[in-house]
């Protein structure tokens, strides 16, 4: 807790406790005249009682400082308290002008209409004295009723309740000191009991102003002034007190009034001599403490320049500017220039910039990792190279202390060394993967590669600095490693994730071999992050093709895509908006937010969805970009606010279709620039795959589907067909084309009737469709012809699929009950991106070829086959 927070609670805890005691004293009073125990309110049958309209306004002080105290800041509480105070104060000064002047209606005899004389005055009426002191009370108060009163209110405030705290202090000096003037004189007393409350009432407006106000700030602190006000007030309150005592306590025993003043003199000397003395030993006490501290701190200052003398390390104090603070006094040899010459200046407008450039990294490094940071460069003094290591140690937030150490020797002949082990560390150093070496506890990274570095993403000097080589991002998977290496002395590719410096998680094959007797464990990492993403984002790929495929309508393919791509990125708040050109809307036709419902169609210059669409660009926000962009009229505020906020258009055949867009209201989750990548890779897809499921269901609602077969018809085909070589064309795919008819239809027909000839074509839709993947468009062209489009495949797909036709063929008219045998007639062309054929030119084809074949089949005498039979 705060020097400056404890008095200030210590305050507001003794203000509660002197509002209580006023409180209670005014009850007391009250009670005393409900039940007509007038002792309650005087505490003594001789003194004179407590009035009842004091009594109300006491209760109503004490009742208006524990609303302002409970309710600190409620506004119709603080305006309540001001009103009734400025109540109190008008009913005062009425009951003042009552008293002097007798004009007005009698409301203290309202209060009580008979109350009994207190010798020539009225036990009921409130003295002028008590009138004063209410009006400086509620004047401190009403100053302190302001949500935030600044420091001269509080001032202001504490000075009225210091006049209040004499006033009161004075009357109960009447009291004890048997002083009739002191509480009133001529004018109608002040009861013992109203001159109690007003003491502790004024004290609780001093603590309540808290411990800025001047009274007050008399009194707290260490310094000497508030020791010796806290010390001799109090004291002199007591002796004070104690010669009110004895005059009225020794009156009976004591003859002569000279020995009662004595006795009081005496103590009151005791009582300071007492007092001096605690000061004077506590002030001795620190005054020794600091001689004796101030010894010490010589003799250290003198060890440590005897130390500095003899130092050849260069210490310095720099800030996070490359500035020079301080330079302590060692061995000047190994300085650049003079102390004198660098103090107050930059380390690039004193040394050569690539040194400069070390340092400053080596400090900044420090400030910001809190870590010793270690680096080496080299200078040239006195014509001479010399090697220095160094190393950066965090002094505050924006200093760094910079030990360099003269390692030239050294360098030297870690220079030879280098040179015979040179071969080994450029394989070392050149491999594709992460390799390390370290001491098995971990103490100690004995080598690393800059491929690991790469990995992990930090420097080689905060590895050497780092208690730990590996930052695995589950422990559970450390752990499993330690188990193996407890039972085997080798791990290869074990696969696992690795935090890196940014907090990113990266999934690794690690392989590890230890030597037990040497105690070093030798391993390897291989980042295997972007392999595992490719293959994660192409299954989602072919997931949302999948779905684009068997999804019962948009909004099943909507869902579909959030779960998907739900586990890629954070997607718990995500949605799909699609533009409608015709009325220029944004409808969302797919919306989930934990604090939003889906809004109504906006015009496309609206919100984010309306800035992207105008862009054409994906947009990363975070909160504050957003307000920027609010502040600029770029978009309009739209929905609940957001920590993070990310968006892609959805484009399709060259034009924008719609936007997808994730939102995060969690703070420490965050999008980075990879997962705008990601959405803006898959929104590509998802683009294709709404503009073809709502193609389809197009389509389907213009029944372009064969009735017979439920296969397409000619129509349906085109479109379908149209839309995928544009994306064949795009992406460089393969497609084989199927044209083929119903050999012998018409004999069929002839023979067996219509209806077994429409059983015949329904039997070889359902053989295509078995024979086909969900994925190719299958369709019924004319009467007895059928066609295909297979997407993704090759020509050397084209013997396979025949042949699966075919077998399956024959199957079925082995297993069918009839006289008649099925055949199929077809030809097979392959889609090559490279000549972007059309879907007619196709077909020619195709149909030529199946034409072909059929008429070789029919030359030579036999059913045969072409491409399928």
């Amino acid at each position: 807790m705060s020097k400056v927070r404890l008095p200030r609670m210590t305050l507001e805890r003794g203000a509660a406790l002197c509002m209580a005691c006023a409180g209670t004293i005014s009850l007391l009073a009250g009670a005393g005249w409900l039940f007509n125990r007038l002792v309650l309110a005087s505490f003594n049958p001789n003194f004179i009682p407590m009035a009842p309209a004091t009594v109300l306004i006491f209760l109503g002080l004490c009742v208006a400082w524990l609303f302002q105290r409970i309710f600190p800041t409620r506004r119709w509480i603080k305006t309540l308290v001001q009103v009734a105070l400025v109540g109190m104060i008008i009913i005062v000064i009425f009951l003042v002008l009552r008293y002097f002047t007798g004009l007005g209606p009698d409301l203290e005899k309202i209060l009580y209409p008979a109350p009994s004389m207190f010798g020539q005055f009225s036990s009921a009426r409130m003295s002028p004295l008590s009138a004063l002191g209410f009006f400086l009370a509620i004047m401190a108060f009403l100053l302190l009723t302001d949500g935030r009163p600044g420091q001269k209110q509080r001032s202001v405030s504490a000075v009225l309740s210091l006049a209040l705290l004499v006033l009161s202090s004075l009357i109960c000096l009447g009291y004890l000191y048997g002083a009739p003037p002191f509480y009133g004189g001529t004018l109608t007393p002040v009861a013992i009991t109203s001159a109690l409350s007003f003491w502790f009432l004024s004290l609780g407006f001093l603590m309540t102003a808290g411990p800025g106000g001047w009274p007050t700030r008399v009194f707290i602190g260490t310094s000497l002034r508030p020791r010796l006000m806290r010390t001799f007030i109090p004291a002199a309150l007591l002796i004070v007190l104690l010669q009110g005592f004895l005059s009225t306590a020794a009156d009976p025993w004591v003859i002569n009034p000279a020995i009662k003043e004595a006795v009081a003199a005496v103590v009151a000397l005791l009582i300071v001599i007492l007092l001096i003395s605690v000061i004077a030993n506590a002030l001795g006490a620190e005054i020794e403490r600091g001689r004796k501290a101030e010894v010490a701190l010589v003799k250290s200052e003198t060890e440590l320049r005897v130390l500095f003398a003899g130092m050849m390390d260069v210490v310095i104090v720099l800030d996070v500017d490359g500035r020079y603070i301080e330079i302590a006094p060692t061995n000047p040899s190994n300085l650049y220039r003079l102390p004198d010459e660098m103090l107050g200046k930059t380390m690039h407008e004193i040394l050569p910039k690539e040194p400069a450039d070390t340092i400053l990294s080596m400090i900044r490094s420090s400030i910001q990792t809190s870590q010793v940071v270690f680096g080496e460069y080299a200078l040239t003094i006195d014509g001479k190279v010399i090697t220095f290591s160094a190393s950066a140690s965090r002094l505050s937030e924006t200093t760094a202390i910079v030990v360099a150490h003269d390692i030239t020797t050294r360098k030297r002949v870690e220079q030879a060394l280098h040179e015979n082990e040179e071969k080994f560390h450029d394989l070392f150093n050149n491999a594709e993967v992460g390799m390390f070496r370290t001491r098995l506890d971990g103490t100690e990274i004995l080598d690393m590669n800059e491929k690991f570095l790469t990995i992990l993403g930090r420097t080689r000097a905060e590895m050497q600095g780092s208690a730990s080589v590996l930052h695995w991002a589950d422990p559970r998977q450390r752990e499993e490693m330690v188990r193996r290496l407890e039972t085997e002395d080798q791990v290869k590719d074990f696969e696992c994730g690795m935090l890196n410096k940014q907090g990113q998680v990266r999934t690794c094959l690690i392989s590890l071999r230890l030597h037990r007797e040497k105690g070093i464990l030798n391993g390897s990492i291989l980042d295997i992050t972007e392999r595992k993403q490719f293959e994660l984002v192409q299954n989602a790929i072919y997931r949302i093709s999948q779905a684009t495929l068997t999804s019962d309508g948009t909004n099943a393919l909507y869902r579909s895509i959030h779960s998907i791509l739900g586990e890629l990125i954070p997607a718990e708040n995500f949605f799909i908006g699609l533009y409608d050109p015709a009325n220029g809307l944004i409808n969302f036709p797919y919306y989930i937010d934990l604090y939003d419902e889906a809004p109504s169609p906006i015009a496309h210059t609206q919100g984010l969805s309306g800035y992207i669409l105008r862009k054409g660009r994906p947009l990363l926000l975070t909160r504050e970009i957003y307000d920027r962009l609010v502040g600029e009229g770029e978009v309009e505020p739209v929905g609940t606010a957001f920590i993070d906020w990310m968006g892609a258009p959805l484009k399709t055949a060259g034009r924008t279709i719609g936007v997808m867009a994730v939102q995060n209201y969690t703070e420490g989750i965050h999008f980075n620039q990879e997962d705008l990548n990601l959405l803006e890779f898959v929104s590509t897809q998802v683009a294709q795959a709404i503009e073809r499921k709502r193609m389809e269901e197009e389509i389907h609602s213009l029944s372009l589907t064969d009735e017979l077969t439920g296969l397409y018809n000619r129509r349906g085909f085109t479109l379908l067909a149209d839309h995928e070589v544009k994306l064949a064309r795009r992406e460089k795919r393969d497609m084989l084309l199927m044209f083929g008819d119903v050999d012998g239809l018409k004999t069929i027909n002839d023979t067996f009737g219509h209806a077994q000839g429409d059983r015949a074509l329904q039997e070889v839709s359902t053989l295509l469709k078995n024979s086909f993947r969900e994925a190719d468009i299958l369709a019924r062209y004319g009467g007895d012809e059928f066609i295909a489009l297979a997407v993704d495949a090759a020509l050397e797909n084209a013997e396979i699929l025949s042949e699966r036709i075919q077998a399956a063929l024959q199957a079925h008219n082995q297993e069918a009950d009839r006289t008649y045998t099925m055949s199929l007639s077809t030809g097979m062309v392959c889609y090559d991106p490279e000549t972007a054929s059309t879907i007619s030119e196709m077909i020619a084809q195709a149909d030529a070829q199946m034409y072909s074949e059929k008429q070789a089949r029919r030359k030579k005498g036999t059913p045969g086959r072409s491409d399928l039979i």
